[in-house]
């Protein structure tokens, strides 16, 4: 899905191309990580050591929190649209997004 589209000219800048309320901030950030996962496995990683077992039953452990935690993250964020946090940012006092 397209979030966003760049647009040139005096009133240029960037626009979203979908409705504040259908999204959510689990989206964007399981996108922007997506790229990041990416850019990150395409680097060599050189110079590692081989782990002991007992390091590899640890470091699985840990790796199974981070997902479970990250999972829940991801819950809370999903429930988080943008148009709920335009309306609370609008309440504080109004935007103004022109450059």
């Amino acid at each position: 899905m397209n979030v966003i589209e760049a647009v040139r000219g005096p009133n240029g800048g960037f626009r979203l191309l979908v409705p504040p309320e259908e999204l959510t901030l689990g989206y964007i950030v399981s996108v922007v990580e997506d790229v990041g996962r990416s850019q990150n496995s395409t680097k060599q990683k050189s110079g590692q050591k081989e782990l002991s077992d007992d390091a590899i039953r640890v470091k699985d452990k840990l790796t199974d929190v981070w997902k479970k935690a990250d999972e829940r993250r991801q819950e809370f964020l999903n429930r988080i649209v943008f148009s709920d946090l335009i309306q609370d940012a609008e309440e504080e006092r109004p935007l103004n997004f022109s450059i």
